[in-house]
């Protein structure tokens, strides 16, 4: 696996991954399992919002971790 050959595509164009979304559930950081707002709403992302979802793969292969960052439209008008 290169980082060239990863491809971060919106869950809504890869639908058959939403199963394999919460493989990683060991590697969230600490707070995420004391988070009661995110305990409530992270099982809704993937169906309410498959736009903003997204996930990595490596041809037919899913990477086990990606970092990813969130860079927010606001700050890109802001900036450009």
């Amino acid at each position: 696996m290169t980082h060239d050959s990863i491809r971060i595509t919106p869950l809504a164009e890869r639908p058959e991954l939403t199963g394999r979304l919460y493989d990683i559930a060991e590697d969230w950081p600490a707070f995420i399992a004391h988070d009661q707002v995110a305990a409530a709403l992270l099982q809704r992302v993937p169906e309410d919002f498959p736009h903003h979802c997204v996930v990595a793969t490596d041809g037919d292969r899913v990477p086990r971790w990606a970092r990813s960052t969130v860079i927010s439209s606001a700050l890109a008008t802001v900036a450009g």
